[in-house]
């Protein structure tokens, strides 16, 4: 079981360039995988996508990539399309305002992925920097599996709790339904005991059975106690992208809570019956990071 969010980060040295890959990861319904790379290699995009997509299943993915050059095997050349107006700019700057001391350090250049240096990219190298980029990326995705799985440890472990509680308030509702029947029975018979014939007693059997049979919970209470055992069982899946099963299990559980919630006209059980939905809520705002 993994958590939605997750955090990795690879530096790996390749012949004369470094690839530095961050991957960050927060919560969304789909797979929803955005990169951030250098214009020269935004042709990698797909293939960078198809490799997260191998290993992550939901969530909104942001991978950050950045290429490093030894200069001394690739020479930086300036990008003169992009320098020369901003070069222009400034020397309009200067004859206008002459006074003004305007002389921009060459490292604000050089500090900035702003195009201006780039080194020379032919086919080849350009084919070897995309091979680099994919073979670091499905490497740190395994790490970053790891991060999401240790959290999504964390997650479990609550839930275990949560389910242990809820199991504990199905209990107690069940013995809160002992001797339903003869409450209703007598509740009834002071209802209507004045309506009916002396001696009567059958008709008054009857209607209190049919009362009692609608309101009758053991269904539900039998549903709910499955439902937490199924979701158990999900949690310990060797599928990982489980999030989405166990939000449809807890509606179901939350579906049985307010039928007995409506059908237990009891105060005791409406108070079980409250912390009852509220471990189930708590369960469900934490499932909602789960992949």
């Amino acid at each position: 079981m993994r958590s939605m969010t997750g955090f990795a980060e690879a530096k790996r040295e390749f012949d004369g360039f470094t690839v530095n890959i961050v991957i960050k990861s927060i919560n969304s319904k789909y797979l929803d995988a955005n990169v951030k790379i250098d214009d020269n290699f935004q042709s990698f995009e797909n293939d960078i996508i198809s490799i997260v997509k191998t290993k992550v299943k939901r969530g909104r993915v942001s991978i950050f990539i950045t290429i490093e050059f030894d200069t001394s095997k690739y020479p930086v050349i300036v990008n003169e399309e992009k320098v020369k107006p901003i070069l222009e700019q400034i020397e309009k700057i200067q004859k206008e305002f002459p006074s003004f001391d305007f002389n921009v350090p060459l490292n604000v250049f050089l500090s900035q992925n702003n195009g201006f240096f780039e080194n020379q990219l032919t086919d080849e190298l350009k084919e070897k920097i995309k091979q680099a980029i994919l073979e670091t990326l499905d490497s740190i995705l395994d790490t970053f599996n790891k991060s999401r799985e240790k959290e999504g440890e964390f997650l479990k472990k609550d839930f275990k709790e949560r389910l242990n509680r809820i199991e504990i308030l199905l209990e107690e509702i069940e013995k809160q339904r002992d001797g339903f029947f003869e409450k209703q029975l007598e509740k009834y018979r002071k209802l209507i005991g004045g309506l009916v014939k002396e001696g009567d007693e059958n008709r008054i059997m009857i209607e209190a059975g049919i009362l009692a049979d609608k309101l009758d919970i053991s269904e539900e209470l039998t549903r709910l106690k499955s439902h937490v055992s199924v979701f158990r069982e999900t949690m310990e899946e060797k599928e990982k992208a489980i999030g989405k099963k166990l939000d449809f299990i807890l509606q179901e559980m939350m579906r049985e809570s307010n039928t007995i919630g409506s059908k237990g006209k009891d105060k005791n059980i409406s108070k079980l019956v409250i912390e009852l939905k509220t471990e189930i809520e708590k369960i469900r705002e934490q499932v909602q990071n789960i992949e």
